[in-house]
C-alpha cells in the first residue's frame, strides 16, 4: 500500500511481457496496449517465442495468480487519497498523493477498457483528487459534533492541515510545478499526465469557495458549545488555531522547509483570492491571503460578539432581578436603614462593575493576539463600545421603569430612595466605563458611512415629543428611529426593538408595547452603533452620566415629598386654620389666643407675638429627622478616589457630590418648594387686606424666617436646585412685606428689621442642634461661659448659653368656665356649715364611747377600731 506506484509499474512490465508471448489474456492486452511507451521497452527484451508447454503453464498460472492485483492497487491508492498526506510529514505526502495518482492513471484502462486523451486522463485524476478530500473533510465534519467539543482542537487542525498542504501546496507541487521531495519523485511525474494550470486553478478554487462557509459554520456551532463553557478553553483552541494558520512557526515552515516552493508561490498560482473571499466578509487590510482570515478570523470575531451579547443580557438580567428582589424585601420607610440600603445598592453597583470586567476581559482573552493585536482589539473595542452602550441603555430604561410602575399608587418613598441611591453609586462606581467608552473606540474611528449625527436623532425626537416632557412612546421612538436612519444601512424601528429585546409580538396584557417610554440619552445608548459619537457631552459616557443624572434627581424628589407628606399635610391644616383666625379676629382676639399671657397689658402687635409659629418650626425640625433618619456616615464619603477619576468619568473637576450632599439638596429643594406653594395657595383664598396687622406680622415673621434658614443659614447651599426656587420664595416674601405695610403703623414698621433678626436669632439657638445636620454648624457654636460659669437658660449675661430654655408656647390655654352666682361668701357659709356638722357628730361618738369603754373591756376597744 505505500509503494502503489512501484506495484504498479511492475506489475504493468509483468503484463507487457506475457502479451509480448501471447494474446489469450486481454487484462494483460489491454494494459500492455494502453502504455504503449512501457509495453515497447518489454517488447524489443523479449524476442524469443515460448513454445515449451511448462513455461505456457507457469506463465498462465502466473496470471492467474496476478490478475486481480489492478484492482487491489486501485483500491489502495484510492483509500491513500481519502487519507490526508499531510499528517505525519507535510512536505513528503506529495509523494504519496502523487503515486496514488499515477497508480490510478496507469490502471484507468483495467476500469474504462481502453486509452483516454491526455486531457480527458488530467480531468479524471483532478476529479479524484478532490472528490477524495472532500470525503475525507465531510469524515472530519461527522467527527466535529458538540457532544465531542472536548475534540475540536484536534479536529480543526487535522482540516487546517488539509486546507494547506492537501489543498493548496500539494496540487501546486503535482500538477503544475511538477516537482515535490521524494526519491522516486521524478520517475512517478513521468507516468502523469500535463495539466493544465486554470483547470488547476479553477478546482483548487472551487474547493475552498464550496467548503469554507461549510467549515465555518460547522466550526461556529462547536465553539458557541465550548464558550459556554470556559471562555480560557476557547481561547486556547483560537490561539492554537491561529499557530497552526498565520503564526510565525507555521508560516516558517511553510515557506522555508519546502525546497521548491513557498506557501505565497502555491496561493498565487492555485487560488484566486478574490472569488475564494467573495463567499465570506471581505477584509479590508492589505494582508495576504491566509487561511486564519479566510476561515477563522470572522468566524471567531462574530463568536466574540455572540458571547458578548449573550454575556450582556445575562449581566443585565442579573442587575434587574437583584434590585427587584431587593425593592420587593425592603421595609416602610419609617423603619428603613440606611446602612442597609447603603450596603445593598453599593453591592449591586460593585456586581455590575466586576460583570463588565470580567465581560471584557474574557472577550480580550478570546480574540487579541500578539500577531494581529492591532486589528482584532480594534474590532473587538468598537464592538465593546457598541455592546456595553445598549445594555447601559436597556438597563437605565429598567431602572426608570422600575421607579414609574408604582405610578397611580402611593408610595412611602421606598422605593424611591433605594434606586436614587443605586443610580448614585452606577455614576460613581463603574471603574469599568472608562476603558468601555473610550471615546476613541467608538464606530467613528472606523467609518462614517451610513451613520447619523447626535443632532439628526436629537431632531427626530424632539418632533416625536409632543408634550415636551423628555419622554417618548416606544412606538414614538420607533417611528423616530426610523425617520431619522431613513437612507442608511441601518433599520431604525428593528436596531430599537433589538436592543431592548423585544420580538415582533412583545406586548403587555393590554395590548400595549413593553416599554412604556424612552429618553433622549436612553435612546442614543440603544442605537449606539448607526450614531456617530462624539467627546464631552455628545459622549456616550456623558449620555450616560445624563441619564443617571435624571433618575437620581427625579428619585430623591419623589422620595423627598413621600417623606414630608405626614408634615405638609399638618402644615397645611394648620396654615388654613390661621388664615381663617387672621380674617375674622381682631388683634386684641388675636394676641388673647396667641399673645402674652397678659392681654389686658399695653404692648405692640409684634411684641405680642412669642415668636416663630408652630407649624413653621415644626416643619423645619421634620426636615432635618428625615435627613438624619436617610443618612449613615458613609454616605459623607468621597464618591470618587481621585479628581482625575472623575475627569475621566466626564464630570468636571471639583463637582463631585457626596450622596449626603445630594440628599440634602433634594430635601431642602423639596421643602423649600412645598412651603412656599402651601402659603401661596392658601393666600390665594383670602383677602389679604382684611388681614389683622398681629397676624399679619406673623407671617412676615414665619416666611422670613425660612428665606433666613434655606439661604443664610445654610452652609450647603442648595446645589442645583439653587435658580428654581429662590424667585417662588421672594415673590411670596414681597407678598408678606406688602400686606405688612398696609396693616401695620409706621412705628412697627421702622422697628421690624432688628426685632425681626432677633426672633430669628433665638429660634436658631435653640434649634441649632437639630437642624444642623441640615443646614450646617453655626458660624460660633454654643460654649461653657467665661470663668468656669455655666448658664442654665435664666440669665442673659451669656452670649452663648450651654443650656436653652424652650421656646415659649406660641398660644395661650384658656380657663375652664365657673358659674357666675357663686361667691366667696356662699363658700365660706357652706364650710362652717360643714365644720358645725362635724363637730356635733365627734360629740356624739364620744358619749357612746364611755358607756363601751365601762362594760365591755377589750371588746370595747376592738368595736373603736373597727
Amino acid at each position: 500500500r505505500n509503494q502503489v506506484h512501484l506495484a504498479t509499474t511492475t506489475l504493468m512490465q509483468l503484463f507487457c511481457v506475457i502479451a509480448t508471448h501471447t494474446q489469450n489474456y486481454p487484462l494483460a492486452n489491454s494494459l500492455a496496449a494502453a502504455h504503449e511507451a512501457i509495453s515497447t521497452e518489454i517488447m524489443e527484451k523479449s524476442k524469443v517465442a515460448i513454445s515449451d508447454p511448462t513455461l505456457q503453464t507457469q506463465m498462465r498460472m502466473i496470471f492467474f495468480q496476478v490478475q486481480t492485483l489492478p484492482r487491489k492497487i486501485v483500491k489502495s491508492s484510492r483509500d491513500n487519497l481519502l487519507e490526508a498526506a499531510s499528517y505525519e510529514n507535510p512536505t513528503m505526502g506529495a509523494e504519496r498523493s502523487a503515486a496514488a495518482l499515477a497508480s490510478l492513471d496507469l490502471l484507468s484502462s483495467s476500469v474504462k477498457h481502453g486509452s483516454s486523451s491526455t486531457s480527458d486522463r488530467a480531468g479524471l485524476l483532478l476529479d479524484a483528487y478532490f472528490d477524495s478530500k472532500a470525503h475525507l473533510l465531510g469524515s472530519l465534519f461527522n467527527q466535529l459534533t458538540v457532544q465531542a467539543a472536548d475534540k475540536a482542537e484536534g479536529i480543526l487542525s487535522k482540516i487546517v492541515l488539509i486546507l494547506q498542504h492537501d489543498i493548496i501546496v500539494h496540487p501546486y507541487e503535482i500538477f503544475i510545478l511538477r516537482k515535490f521531495p521524494g526519491a522516486n519523485a521524478a520517475a512517478v511525474m513521468e507516468t502523469l499526465p500535463f495539466f493544465d494550470p486554470a483547470a488547476v486553478q479553477m478546482r483548487v478554487t472551487k474547493f475552498l469557495a464550496s467548503h469554507l462557509p461549510n467549515i465555518r459554520t460547522k466550526v461556529k456551532s462547536v465553539l458557541v458549545s465550548i464558550a459556554g463553557t470556559t471562555a480560557s478553553a476557547l481561547g486556547q483552541i483560537r490561539q492554537s488555531l491561529y499557530d497552526k494558520t498565520d503564526g510565525i512557526e507555521c508560516q516558517r515552515a511553510l515557506n522555508e522547509s519546502n525546497p521548491f516552493c513557498t506557501w505565497d508561490d502555491a496561493v498565487s498560482a492555485v487560488v484566486d483570492v478574490p472569488q475564494v473571499l467573495s463567499h465570506s466578509e471581505r477584509t479590508t487590510s492589505d494582508r495576504k491571503f491566509s487561511l486564519w482570515s479566510a476561515l477563522f478570523s470572522h468566524t471567531f470575531s462574530s463568536l466574540v460578539h455572540s458571547l458578548l451579547t449573550t454575556s450582556f443580557h445575562s449581566v443585565h438580567a442579573k442587575v434587574v432581578s437583584t434590585l427587584r428582589t431587593s425593592l420587593s424585601q425592603a421595609p416602610a420607610l419609617s423603619n428603613l436603614l440606611p446602612h442597609e440600603a447603603y450596603r445593598n445598592t453599593m453591592r449591586i453597583a460593585t456586581d455590575l462593575d466586576q460583570a463588565l470586567l470580567k465581560v471584557s476581559d474574557d472577550a480580550h482573552e478570546l480574540l487579541v493576539h500578539a500577531e494581529e493585536r492591532e486589528e482584532s482589539e480594534r474590532r473587538l473595542r468598537q464592538s465593546l463600545y457598541v455592546q456595553t452602550c445598549e445594555i447601559l441603555g436597556r438597563l437605565l430604561c429598567e431602572i426608570r421603569r422600575i421607579v414609574t410602575e408604582a405610578k397611580g399608587r402611593e408610595s412611602d418613598g421606598t422605593r424611591e430612595l433605594i434606586v436614587g441611591r443605586l443610580c448614585h453609586f452606577l455614576k460613581f462606581r463603574l471603574t469599568s466605563l472608562p476603558t468601555l467608552l473610550n471615546p476613541d473606540s467608538s464606530p467613528v474611528k472606523n467609518t462614517s458611512t451610513g451613520m447619523i449625527s447626535y443632532m439628526d436623532l436629537e431632531s427626530a425626537f424632539s418632533l416625536a415629543d409632543d408634550n415636551e416632557d423628555g419622554l417618548i412612546s416606544f412606538a414614538e421612538a420607533m417611528d423616530a428611529t426610523e425617520s431619522a436612519f431613513s437612507g442608511t444601512q441601518f433599520h431604525g424601528s428593528e436596531m430599537l426593538r433589538g436592543t431592548l429585546l423585544l420580538s415582533n409580538t412583545s406586548k403587555t396584557a393590554d395590548g400595549k408595547e413593553a416599554y412604556v417610554d424612552v429618553t433622549l440619552s436612553e435612546l442614543m445608548l440603544l442605537t449606539a452603533r448607526g450614531l456617530l459619537h462624539g467627546k464631552g457631552t455628545y459622549s456616550a459616557l456623558g449620555m450616560v452620566q445624563h441619564a443617571l443624572d435624571g433618575i437620581v434627581t427625579g428619585c430623591f424628589e419623589k422620595w423627598a415629598d413621600a417623606a414630608l407628606k405626614p408634615s405638609v399635610q399638618r402644615l397645611s391644616d394648620k396654615i388654613e386654620e390661621f388664615w381663617t383666625t387672621a380674617v375674622t379676629t381682631t388683634d386684641a382676639e388675636w394676641q388673647s389666643f396667641h399673645g402674652s399671657s397678659s392681654p389686658t397689658a399695653t404692648v405692640s402687635p409684634f411684641d405680642s407675638i412669642s415668636g416663630i409659629s408652630p407649624q413653621t418650626v415644626g416643619f423645619v425640625l421634620n426636615a432635618s429627622f428625615i435627613m438624619n433618619q436617610s443618612t449613615t456616615p458613609a454616605d459623607s464619603l468621597t464618591p470618587v478616589p481621585s479628581d482625575e477619576y472623575a475627569i475621566a468619568l466626564g464630570i468636571p473637576e471639583g463637582t463631585v457630590p457626596t450622596l449626603t450632599d445630594t440628599l440634602r439638596w433634594t430635601l431642602l429643594f423639596r421643602s423649600l418648594h412645598i412651603f412656599v406653594k402651601a402659603w401661596s395657595d392658601s393666600l390665594s383664598k383670602v383677602e389679604a387686606i382684611n388681614v389683622n396687622s398681629t397676624a399679619a406680622l406673623q407671617f412676615y415673621l414665619d416666611v422670613t424666617f425660612v428665606k433666613f434658614c434655606f439661604f443664610d443659614r445654610n452652609q450647603h447651599g442648595l446645589g442645583p436646585f439653587g435658580e428654581r426656587v429662590e424667585p417662588s420664595l421672594d415673590k411670596l416674601v414681597q407678598k408678606a412685606d406688602g400686606i405688612v405695610s398696609k396693616t401695620c403703623s409706621r412705628s412697627t414698621l421702622l422697628s421690624l428689621p432688628s426685632k425681626v433678626k432677633d426672633k430669628h436669632d433665638h429660634v436658631d439657638e435653640v434649634c441649632d442642634l437639630f437642624v444642623s445636620s441640615l443646614f450646617g454648624s453655626r458660624s460660633t457654636s454654643a460654649m461653657v461661659a467665661a470663668a468656669g460659669e455655666v448658664d442654665l437658660g435664666g440669665s442673659s449675661n451669656f452670649a452663648h448659653p450651654f443650656f436653652y430654655s424652650p421656646l415659649s408656647s406660641a398660644r395661650r390655654f384658656p380657663l375652664l368656665p365657673i358659674q357666675t352666682d357663686r361667691t366667696l361668701a356662699d363658700l365660706q357659709i357652706k364650710s362652717a356649715y360643714k365644720k358645725d356638722k362635724e363637730g356635733q357628730d365627734r360629740n356624739k361618738e364620744s358619749i357612746g364611747g364611755s358607756v363601751m369603754s365601762s362594760g365591755l373591756g377589750f371588746f370595747s376597744s376592738m368595736l373603736k377600731k373597727k
